[in-house]
């Protein structure tokens, strides 16, 4: 009798397993994104925190209401240019950025057939290049050198799907990430928001 129960047991969860195998649906998908850097109080004005970029996204959803994705985002190269306190020196900055990393997603049905919204938590890395270059207008004389800066950030973010048909669905999200920077690191914090597509298999 015991072996019986056990027998059952173990395919009920090999069922539930199966059920939850065919629920799930991997994609792929492209967004543009608009990000709005918060600056250290001793940068601001002298780098752009402003920065348009693209992001690539593999994912899963597992089921009607999980779902996990990894990404890959890249920035284009923004320049800012100010005088600093010192007399008739400018200081001109090129910065981009890198980001990789993962959001697990909530999703909530809605009561419109084809519209999804979900909420997301996540962690990635991300990756600061450019370079400095400061010069006397007087004299002419300028001296660079590069600038780098690499962070983690936890992410948080709300978003809404809508699926065009059975495999191409837009997608809108806003997030909000705390970035884990030091005493002389330049990037605190990130607004972003970001449109695109995706194709579910």
């Amino acid at each position: 009798m015991n072996k019986f129960f056990v027998s059952v047991a173990m395919l009920t969860a090999l069922t539930s397993v199966q059920v939850q195998a065919s629920e799930a649906r991997p994609y792929l998908g492209v967004d543009l994104t608009y990000n709005k850097f918060g600056i250290d109080d001793d940068a601001t004005g002298y780098v752009e925190d402003q920065f348009n970029a693209f992001k690539i996204n593999a994912g899963v959803r597992l089921n009607r209401y999980v779902g996990v994705e990894l990404f890959y985002q890249k920035s284009g190269e923004e320049e800012k240019s100010k005088m600093t306190d010192y007399e008739d020196v400018k200081l001109k900055t090129k910065v981009k950025f890198e980001a990789v990393g993962v959001d697990v997603k909530g999703y909530l049905p809605t009561s419109v057939e084809k519209l999804d919204v979900y909420g997301t938590v996540g962690l990635a890395k991300y990756d600061f290049s450019g370079d400095e270059k400061a010069t006397n207008l007087v004299t002419g004389v300028s001296a660079s050198e590069d600038v780098s800066e690499k962070n983690t950030g936890l992410r948080f973010g709300l978003g809404a799907e809508y699926k065009l048909d059975d495999h191409w669905s837009a997608d809108v999200s806003g997030r909000y990430v705390k970035i884990n920077s030091g005493k002389e690191d330049c990037f605190d914090d990130l607004k972003e928001f970001s449109v695109g597509v995706k194709y579910s298999f």
